[in-house]
């Protein structure tokens, strides 16, 4: 549900600290799933940003994302290649499947 739209129609928002939430993300595992959802994830949270913080900041989080995913897609690549584990391996392919799909979809 929208902030925004419950403030504008009435509504009370209230803020429960103790409340918790359990996201369940679908079972599809493969490396485009995760790419796709990273750059719908990331396109919302700029559009976010832009809508209530204004396109200067929206800007500067794009360029911090864009840091990130590069960062942890060169320490992931070295943690692969010093341990030669198959854990850091696939982890060090999500992160390049992460970082190329947000370049490609112009997020970066």
């Amino acid at each position: 549900m929208c902030i925004r739209d419950s403030w504008k129609g009435g509504w009370k928002v209230v803020f429960v600290p103790t409340s918790q939430v359990v996201h369940v993300r679908g079972a599809t595992s493969t490396a485009y799933a995760l790419a796709e959802y990273t750059v719908r994830l990331l396109a919302a949270k700029e559009r976010f940003i832009q809508n209530h913080f204004g396109s200067r900041r929206a800007k500067w989080y794009r360029r911090l994302v864009r840091a990130a995913l590069f960062e942890r897609y060169l320490l992931y690549t070295l943690a692969a290649k010093l341990t030669r584990s198959p854990d850091w391996e696939q982890r060090a392919l999500q992160a390049q499947a992460r970082y190329g799909a947000v370049r490609g979809a112009g997020l970066c």
